[in-house]
């Protein structure tokens, strides 16, 4: 049975994502891992939140090299399977609608699970 080590890797993933936070708050990540965390465990209003937390915070200006797209794509894509998840349909479709525009040529693909 994966379930019990399925959590362990969730408790875990949150303890990081959490540090994250708390080392790096003006950081859009910690809050982007505890959204996919919280889609994982079927609360995709608590995803919501979350990626509207990330949200207010700027892109990192780092010398590290980051993907620009984790930053705005990522979250649509997630905010998007939240929306479908609570049953919002039109709010999903134009949040899909805002990521392609961000990829046109490469169509965005997320892999979110919902509960276990």
């Amino acid at each position: 049975d994966k379930e019990p080590e399925q959590r362990d890797h969730l408790a875990n993933a949150e303890e990081a994502a959490r540090l994250a936070i708390q080392y790096r708050p003006d950081w859009p990540e910690g809050y982007l891992d505890l959204a996919e965390i919280a889609m994982r465990r079927n609360q995709p209003a608590q995803a919501l939140r979350l990626i509207e937390q990330a949200r207010l915070k700027p892109t990192p200006q780092t010398l590290l090299i980051i993907n620009p797209l984790d930053y705005t794509l990522h979250p649509l894509l997630l905010e998007s399977a939240a929306l479908t998840h609570l049953g919002r349909a039109q709010e999903a479709y134009e949040a899909t609608l805002k990521a392609l525009k961000l990829a046109p040529r490469d169509p965005p693909s997320i892999n979110v699970r919902f509960g276990s």
